[in-house]
């Protein structure tokens, strides 16, 4: 019997290396995430993290970036997917669907952080330093910093190894 549950034990591991994969996509949010610049110069360069992109970041001079949605539901993606796969592993969602709902969940959220410069709402602290300069600008994003590049390669990868474990079953 106790040869079992370590045969048991050796098939799933696939769900924690998925899980750990995601951990470090979601962990991600704390490296630079894409670049703002004026577009005419390129003056102007600032670098900001995923956490700046979701929740917004402002000084006491202005508001630069506001809440987006749209960078936050990556991370809630994946964080959905790394739970199925832990309960995956401890072998408390025994339904296989559950394996196809965690690789969409990984797969879709890996996709969505190569979106986080286009989903990054510019807020009125860069209007301002337009009216400020008195010259027409354009500062837009460019560039998609570390940050949601490993981001989305390790949630990807996640999605890829439940796929493997399931290969495997057969």
């Amino acid at each position: 019997m106790a040869k079992k549950k370590t045969k048991s034990l050796n098939n799933n591991i696939l769900y924690l290396v998925a899980a750990v994969l995601g951990v470090v996509a979601v962990c991600m949010i704390f490296v630079a995430a894409f670049v703002v610049k004026d577009s005419g110069t390129g003056a102007l360069s600032e670098t900001y993290t995923g956490l700046q992109a979701v929740f917004g970041y402002s000084t006491e001079k202005a508001d630069y970036l506001a809440f987006s949605f749209m960078n936050l539901l990556p991370y809630v993606l994946v964080i959905a997917g790394v739970v199925i796969a832990v309960l995956r592993f401890f072998g408390v969602a025994k339904n296989n669907i559950m394996d196809w709902v965690s690789v969409a969940l990984f797969v879709v959220g890996g996709i969505l952080f190569f979106c986080t410069a286009s989903f990054t709402i510019l807020s009125e602290g860069y209007n301002d330093l337009i009216k400020a300069a008195n010259v027409i600008k354009t500062y837009v994003t460019t560039g998609l910093g570390a940050g949601p590049i490993i981001a989305g390669i390790c949630s990807i990868l996640s999605g890829a190894t439940v796929v493997a474990k399931n290969l495997m079953k057969k």
